[in-house]
């Protein structure tokens, strides 16, 4: 009772001091007026009665505090309404359902990656046929990295976020190692390249799984019943 007390006298006391404000101020316009001539005069005028309005309106105004049965402080900083639940619901869901879009996007370039690392050029038209596909994929690979990085994401999935994004990373990486790989005509070079691809299609994988599983921890009734 007594911090209400003393939390109401703060209030008053703010609430005269902004009505003595304007008061000075009016006091100055009304000075800066008479001073003037012709329409500026009055122009001042409708100024000096604008602040004294101000003034007399702050003076009137008694500021309160709203209180609870038991005459305590009401505490809204943690109270979640039904409409903001649901909204954290809907984000959820709604990230749920990108991750889904996104999860078949990223097998689709893997499989792409897949098949090229398989393929192996008889000509020069095959080569520069599967040269032109591979660059495609690592133009597919990079934008859906890109895309990823400035997705939807809610609080509660920052982290899941962060290890999609790192397996997309690993992703685009192999994109680049097999594109590397069917546009040369070094085997050492392409043995290198291979390695890679390997390497990071490993590592994209690992971290997609991570991903998958904190997923299914977070929203496991939606997760596993639409994934």
């Amino acid at each position: 009772m007594n911090h209400l007390l003393i939390a109401e006298t703060i209030l008053e006391q703010v609430s005269v001091l902004v009505a003595l404000i304007f008061v000075a101020l009016a006091l100055v316009a009304f000075l800066q007026t008479m001073i003037l001539q012709g329409k500026k005069r009055i122009a001042g005028g409708i100024v000096t009665a604008i602040i004294v309005a101000f003034a007399i309106g702050t003076a009137i105004y008694k500021p309160t505090i709203s209180r609870t049965p038991d005459h305590g402080f009401i505490d809204f900083s943690n109270r979640i309404t039904p409409k903001q639940e649901n909204t954290q619901e809907s984000g959820i869901s709604r990230y749920c359902n990108l991750m889904r879009s996104f999860s078949n996007e990223m097998a689709g370039i893997k499989n792409s990656i897949d098949e090229l690392s398989k393929v192996s050029a008889t000509s020069e038209l095959e080569a520069e046929k599967l040269a032109s596909k591979a660059l495609s994929v690592k133009e597919r690979a990079s934008k859906f990295y890109g895309r990823l990085q400035r997705s939807y994401k809610p609080n509660d999935a920052i982290a899941i976020h962060k290890d999609f994004i790192a397996a997309a990373e690993h992703l685009r990486l192999a994109a680049f190692a097999v594109h590397a790989k069917v546009s040369s005509d070094d085997n050492s070079f392409r043995d290198l390249q291979s390695e890679q691809l390997k390497e990071q299609l490993k590592l994209a994988q690992d971290k997609w799984d991570e991903t998958t599983e904190a997923l299914a921890k977070l929203a496991p009734e939606f997760f596993n019943n639409k994934q």
